[in-house]
């Protein structure tokens, strides 16, 4: 499993088990040691393999817009975690993942965007990981948007 996270005062978390099966949920910012551990211990019964988080940079934009150091409370948090545990962390930009992983990509995929749009960001997060990491994956994902 991949977790995906949209880091924020509401976070966004992606559970990509597979292609065929993807989890999404949100939660504010302090509950996302709870919910990420939860996924993270092996007795839950699948392994994580990586977790790839939103990095948040900060621009004039995001500087006028707002001052929150939510996100990095979650990005401090994660890769702690994650190197304490030997699991991959790993960060993409949100340009990034916005550009690739269109809404038509993800709905092509068949993955349901929920009402929940930083669950549909961290979403992104992890298909854009895996496009650039898994051949394979590229082309399934080329595929299905040929339908």
């Amino acid at each position: 499993m991949i977790i995906g996270v949209d880091p924020g005062t509401t976070t966004g978390l992606a559970l990509y088990y597979n292609f065929e099966r993807v989890t999404l949920l949100e939660g504010p910012w302090y509950d996302v040691p709870r919910l990420v551990s939860a996924y993270l211990d092996v007795e839950h019964g699948d392994v994580v393999t990586a977790v790839v988080c939103e990095r948040y940079d900060i621009t004039s934009g995001t500087v006028r817009k707002a001052r929150d150091p939510d996100p990095y409370h979650v990005e401090g948090w994660c890769r702690l975690e994650c190197a304490r545990r030997g699991i991959f962390f790993m960060q993409e930009s949100r340009a990034d993942a916005k550009n690739f992983a269109t809404d038509r990509k993800l709905q092509a995929c068949g993955w349901r965007l929920s009402k929940l749009p930083h669950a549909n960001d961290a979403l992104r997060q992890v298909v854009t990981h895996l496009a650039e990491v898994d051949p394979a994956f590229r082309v399934r994902v080329a595929e299905a948007l040929r339908g």
